[in-house]
């Protein structure tokens, strides 16, 4: 198993079709004890449920990332209740708050940056004295196509999936000498919520029905198709295991060679 006995956090994880969902399950199947935290939690206690199915034990938290206090409190339990931590998955963000770059707001640009960039940041000087104590550890933030190929009236996601970025880079060479490594992931269409909230998006701007919308993201990319949260999680397992135990201060993306052409 890849995870055989490690203690893996992932933020973000309400949603049944979500990556964070996906990962926990599959971090479980690889061995992994889980904290599973999110702002909404009426899905979490079904999600650890069927982290406990798989023969592994599971809490969840409620969290408002954005509120560093809370974000400790989920640090705090996981100690508590495992003793160690292992693996840290931001996963948690939002993609919302966006349009023309002079129309956006404060408040929209502070959102983004708050829940995307700062309740990565939070948790990463959380959990890494923890790791350094324990001799290492591995860090796995989801960021965004949208970050590595920006496209436009999304301003405020991309700059704050660009910030966490180099903040995984930082970290990377920050704590190398620790055995902590730190990569991001650059997803690009996965059919999630927060995905295909953004066909909606671009339905709405377009003036367009939805399942157009959803094809033109399936044509953006060179395999023709939308892609599974659980391809994304895969990836993320990976990067939290010791299968990629000489990968640091990397973004890898994930988005059905989407970017292929540049």
């Amino acid at each position: 198993m890849l995870l055989e006995n490690k203690v893996v956090i992932i933020s973000g994880c309400n949603s049944e079709i979500g990556m964070g969902w996906s990962a926990a399950v599959k971090c479980a199947e690889q061995g992994a004890d889980l904290v599973v935290c999110d702002y909404t939690t009426d899905k979490l206690g079904q999600l650890v449920e069927e982290i406990e199915a798989l023969g592994r034990g599971a809490i969840w938290v409620q969290a408002d990332i954005s509120i560093r206090e809370q974000v400790q409190q989920v640090v705090d339990q996981a100690i508590d209740a495992f003793g160690r931590i292992d693996v840290l998955i931001n996963n948690a963000g939002i993609a919302t708050d966006n349009g023309p770059f002079l129309e956006c707001s404060e408040d929209m640009l502070d959102r983004n940056i708050a829940v995307n960039f700062k309740g990565a940041w939070y948790f990463c000087q959380a959990v890494i004295p923890h790791m350094r104590k324990q001799g290492g550890g591995a860090i796995v933030n989801n960021a965004s196509l949208n970050a590595t190929r920006p496209v436009a009236g999304w301003a405020p996601y991309t700059t704050s999936k660009m910030a966490m970025i180099g903040m995984s880079k930082s970290i990377a060479l920050e704590f190398g000498v620790d055995n902590i490594r730190s990569n991001c992931i650059a997803p690009g269409p996965i059919r999630t919520e927060l995905g295909l909230g953004g066909s909606r998006r671009v339905a709405e701007e377009m003036d367009i029905p939805f399942d157009e919308a959803v094809k033109l993201a399936e044509h953006a990319n060179v395999l023709g198709r939308w892609g599974d949260p659980g391809e994304a999680a895969d990836l993320m397992v990976y990067l939290a295991s010791d299968m990629a135990s000489f990968v640091t201060g990397s973004t890898i993306d994930v988005g059905g060679g989407f970017v292929a052409g540049l």
